[in-house]
């Protein structure tokens, strides 16, 4: 009965004309275009001549790399495919360069598809579908394709190797606001998040582009999800929310956050409340050196406070720096800022500095971390040798050469490293003039000068 089914299906489609398919693939590709960030690695999972033609619609999905299956010797594997390349009736040509296989991000898989023999190609039992529902690919967005309701429904009951995240049609369902919340709350307590509904609140309306508290007053509407259930799906692997919604607020500033920056933590505000209390004049132009800044948030945050300062912000990741220099334009202090690139004092210019201000790699490299940290967050930014404290020897060595006689440092640490940092400086000729404790009674912060009659270089 199913066979007959799927026949009498592929003669509905055979039937229908080019242009409603090209209309259908225009819009199922605009869809996508709402779900597929560009620095996604995005797999077509079908062949030219099946039911999804998506190729002819790449530029309007935007992605960083395009994927297509290679089948070497029973293995599965999707490796880069130039869009520019031209395409032939029913493969590609040239084939995809045999470089190195590429785990994608998002895979669009048909959910019913045929070649010419009628041989099944898309969602359903066998070879392929097996490859996918394999460990290697578990991140990875599973999108169905449909072109009618029946293919839908089949692809919908029918058992299969591999479970989709959510299915695109040319006309796609909508649900209750109220609905949508409720059902990825308890898909996201089930995975043990502990801000499961919080989350999916905040998620639904960076996906619908409104205020969350706007949602509480339209819970009744019904609205389309397939945004929505894309973003759900990266919280689902523990990615942070942080990265997903790309932003995070940290003193009350909104700072756009990447895979190449730390997440700015609400315990690093301290270091902003503590120079305050050294340096509560705040129209005194003072000049501010952050070093490893990330995203900018501590220096730039400084910057905001004391409008007639200047900062230099410094980090060895060039992607970091173009993530803090986004930041300082998008809140209005670019003018005073300075973004150079450099490992600690490395490449800045000898000079005095009256605020110096660092929260860099303290973590030991054997630590264990939560998976949405240790899998996500940049690993150059959390991870020291010596048991997370090579880096402050790095800074001791060199930091008295930018301090002015009345400068004070200001630098973050892990849980139990106070005493130890506290030594690194005092054997360099620093004078540590407190420890201080955040909000959890965790000591965090040293504050430091440097003996300018101690005779240490």
């Amino acid at each position: 009965m199913k066979q007959e089914v799927r026949s009498k299906l592929k003669i509905i489609r055979d039937t229908l004309t080019s242009s409603f398919r090209d209309q259908a693939d225009a819009l199922i590709a605009s869809m996508l275009s709402k779900i597929i960030s560009e620095s996604d690695k995005v797999a077509i999972y079908a062949p030219i001549n099946s039911e999804v033609n998506l190729l002819k619609h790449l530029s309007t999905i935007k992605a960083s790399m395009y994927l297509l299956p290679i089948v070497k010797n029973d293995i599965l594997e999707f490796h880069a495919w130039d869009p520019s390349e031209p395409l032939m009736e029913g493969k590609f040509s040239p084939e995809p360069k045999p470089s190195s296989a590429v785990i994608p991000d998002v895979i669009v898989i048909p959910c019913l598809g045929f070649d010419k023999n009628n041989h099944r190609l898309g969602y359903g039992k066998g070879f392929y579908d097996r490859t996918l529902a394999s460990d290697i690919y578990k991140k990875a967005l599973k999108i169905g394709v449909a072109y009618s309701k029946q293919e839908l429904d089949e692809a919908l009951n029918e058992a299969h190797d591999v479970k989709l995240d959510l299915f695109i049609t040319e006309q796609p369902g909508k649900r209750q606001i109220r609905e949508i919340i409720q059902s990825a709350k308890s898909e996201l307590e089930h995975l043990g998040i502990p801000t499961a509904r919080l989350d999916a609140e905040l998620l639904l309306a960076h996906s619908l582009e409104v205020d969350r508290n706007k949602l509480f007053m339209k819970s009744e509407e019904e609205v389309c999800d397939l945004e929505f259930k894309a973003l759900l799906h990266r919280r689902k692997q523990f990615e942070p929310i942080a990265y997903i919604l790309g932003y995070k607020e940290f003193w009350g500033l909104n700072f756009k956050v990447t895979k190449d920056t730390l997440i700015p933590r609400p315990d690093s505000e301290l270091i902003i409340e503590l120079v305050k209390s050294y340096f509560p004049n705040l129209s005194t132009p003072y000049k501010i050196l952050d070093l490893g800044t990330g995203t900018g948030c501590l220096g730039i945050s400084l910057a905001h406070e004391y409008k007639n300062s200047s900062a230099t912000l410094v980090d060895i990741s060039s992607k970091a720096l173009d993530v803090a220099k986004w930041n300082a334009k998008n809140l209005g202090v670019e003018e005073r800022i300075l973004s150079l690139q450099s490992s600690w004092f490395e490449n800045i210019i000898q000079q005095k500095f009256d605020i110096i201000i660092c929260n860099p790699p303290y973590i030991a490299r054997d630590a264990i971390l939560m998976p949405d940290v240790l899998e996500y967050e940049p690993h150059q930014a959390l991870f020291a040798d010596d048991a997370g404290y090579s880096e402050y020897v790095h800074i001791a060595a060199n930091l008295h050469n930018y301090m002015a006689p009345n400068s004070l440092a200001f630098l973050e640490f892990g849980k139990g490293q106070g005493v130890g940092i506290s030594r690194i400086f005092e054997n360099r000729g620093y004078n540590v003039i407190a420890v201080k404790s955040d909000l959890a009674g965790l000591d965090r912060v040293v504050i430091l000068n440097f003996k300018i009659d101690s005779g240490n270089n």
